[in-house]
């Protein structure tokens, strides 16, 4: 029931998530990458202290535990979708981009909105479902099974996060010098993103299979017991896998990004599909 219950909270975040994603792309698409990393270092921040006193009732607030945390994840969405509305309304950008007077329907950026917007957002979900089938199938092999895959996952993101972040700056720079017609610097902007996404992919693999306690080490704190030795045996095998795919997924995830900049998102929902 805990489960149901945070995802039932977590929905409600879904506008200020939407809200904060779609004005984070005002300064990531302009390629003003600081703002969006200092407004989710503040977010994150403050997801914290929240998490902090929900969870365990400080600072006079009722004990709540799985729901607190879910709470403060919806506030930490909130409290982000905030700081950019505050950064948006600057007097310097309400003069320049008419952040105000500029409201109204655009029915022919609209439809290029969904145009480009309608493949890339399925591409992405396509991708979230094969991995939460994945955890499912696994799930019903056994509870062992279930706890291992999670715990593999859990430290794959530490390789996968980063690239979002690097395949967004790739999609920026290669629309940017499509967009001044210049092919060749796309082209060199293309080659060099992917090879620094296989360097760091590399180096993620290498530490995953030579030194897979390390990562797993921080999910043994306050975790005894032989059901726990079971998972993470089983997750060490797993990472060896993990090791394996990721240096595909960041050729993936490039080839990918350097499509969405070029505005050919058609072509990346039809690979996904197939």
């Amino acid at each position: 029931s805990n489960e149901v219950t945070y995802f039932r909270i977590l929905c409600y975040g879904i506008g200020p998530l939407t809200l904060s994603t779609a004005m984070s792309c005002f300064y990531s698409g302009r390629g003003r990458t600081w703002p969006v990393l200092y407004v989710n270092v503040a977010a994150t921040a403050f997801n914290i202290v929240v998490d902090y006193v929900l969870i365990f009732g400080h600072w006079g607030a009722p004990k709540m535990g799985m729901s607190g945390a879910a709470w403060a994840t919806v506030g930490s969405a909130t409290f982000t979708t905030l700081l950019f509305a505050l950064l948006l309304l600057r007097p310097s950008y309400r003069r320049e981009f008419a952040i105000l007077s500029g409201w109204r329907f655009d029915r022919e950026l609209f439809g290029r909105l969904l145009r480009f917007g309608g493949p890339s957002g399925l591409n992405f979900m396509l991708d979230i479902l094969s991995f939460t089938l994945f955890v499912l199938i696994a799930g019903r092999i056994g509870r062992l099974e279930l706890t291992a895959t999670n715990l593999a996952f859990n430290i794959n993101n530490l390789a996968f996060m980063p690239l979002i972040g690097g395949g967004i700056a790739l999609s920026t720079m290669v629309g940017q010098r499509l967009g001044r017609n210049d092919p060749d610097a796309a082209e060199y902007c293309a080659g060099t993103g992917v090879h620094l996404a296989l360097f760091y992919m590399g180096v993620m693999a290498l530490a995953y299979s030579l030194l897979p306690d390390l990562f797993l080490l921080p999910y043994g704190v306050g975790a005894h017991g032989p059901e726990f030795d079971a998972a993470r045996d089983l997750a060490r095998q797993l990472l060896l896998y993990v090791a394996f795919y990721c240096v595909f997924d960041a050729v993936y995830m490039m080839f990918t990004a350097v499509l969405k900049g070029a505005g050919d998102t058609r072509f990346v929902m039809i690979a996904s599909l197939l």
